[in-house]
């Protein structure tokens, strides 16, 4: 999905799409599927010269991710990530340093997985609604200590 994809689909919900809302949605769809705090997401608004409180930029996330457009996670000591939704399935890298969060998506990462989810869903019989993987570590800029 992208930028103009995500606010049509507002409008044809009858929402209005507001000069912060789209902002947000510019920002989180263009974020290569980075997932991004709620500082992150004040910093690229205060980058587009609008000013926001903090509580507006919460209740503009809840909202586009109430309206599926992005959705919230929750990573290790409870630090809230949103991202856009876009429709493909991808895991993430986290750096216990400098907190940043990245995409992974191998193809080999993603059938592996997809056969564990298999043969969960055969060996428990529990259906898998959904599943998220983050791996922990150091990334590449602060293992080399720069």
């Amino acid at each position: 999905m992208k930028t103009e994809d995500a606010t049509d689909s507002l409008k044809r919900q009858g929402c209005r799409i507001t000069a912060c809302r789209r902002a947000m949605i510019e920002i989180l769809f263009g974020s290569d599927c980075r997932p991004m705090s709620v500082l992150d997401v004040e910093a690229a608004l205060r980058t587009k010269k609008l000013r926001v409180d903090k509580s507006t930029v919460y209740r503009e996330l809840s909202f586009l991710c109430e309206r599926g457009l992005a959705r919230m996670m929750e990573l290790r000591g409870g630090q809230a990530y949103f991202e856009a939704v876009t429709g493909d399935h991808h895991h993430h890298l986290v750096c216990t340093k400098c907190k940043t969060v990245s995409e992974i998506s191998a193809g080999n990462l993603e059938a592996s997985i997809r056969r564990f989810v298999n043969r969960i869903r055969k060996a428990e019989r529990f259906v898998v609604a959904d599943h998220r993987v983050e791996f922990f570590g150091l990334c590449r800029k602060c293992a080399l200590g720069k």
